[in-house]
C-alpha cells in the first residue's frame, strides 16, 4: 500500500514465477503522488527485454549480471534519477 508516509517503493519487473510484467509507470506515478522514491528490480527482465530506465522514469535500477552472461556475484545497480554525486565500491566477491 502506497500512503503519505511511504518513502520507498521497490517492485519486481517481471515475475519469474508468473511471466507477469508488472506496470512500471503506473508504480512510479503512484510513487511520485506521495513523494517516494521508485527502485525497479529488473533481475528478471534485463536479460530478456531492451530496458530504457530513463524512459521507465525509475530512480533506481538493479539486477543481477550472471542473468546477462556476466561472471558469478556481479551485479548492476544504477541512481537513474542521480541523486547519488559519486558510487562506493561494493566489497569483493568472497570466494
Amino acid at each position: 500500500m502506497i500512503g503519505p508516509r511511504t518513502r520507498l517503493v521497490a517492485y519486481t519487473h517481471a515475475s519469474n514465477v508468473l511471466g507477469t510484467i508488472n506496470p512500471v509507470g503506473q508504480l512510479v506515478s503512484m510513487a511520485r503522488e506521495v513523494g517516494a522514491l521508485t527502485v525497479l528490480d529488473a533481475c528478471q527482465s534485463a536479460p530478456h527485454m531492451a530496458l530504457n530506465l530513463h524512459q521507465l522514469n525509475v530512480d533506481f535500477a538493479v539486477f543481477s549480471g550472471h542473468k546477462c552472461s556476466a561472471p558469478p556475484a556481479s551485479a548492476y545497480s544504477t541512481d537513474a534519477a542521480n541523486y547519488s554525486t559519486h558510487c562506493l565500491p561494493s566489497s569483493p566477491a568472497v570466494p
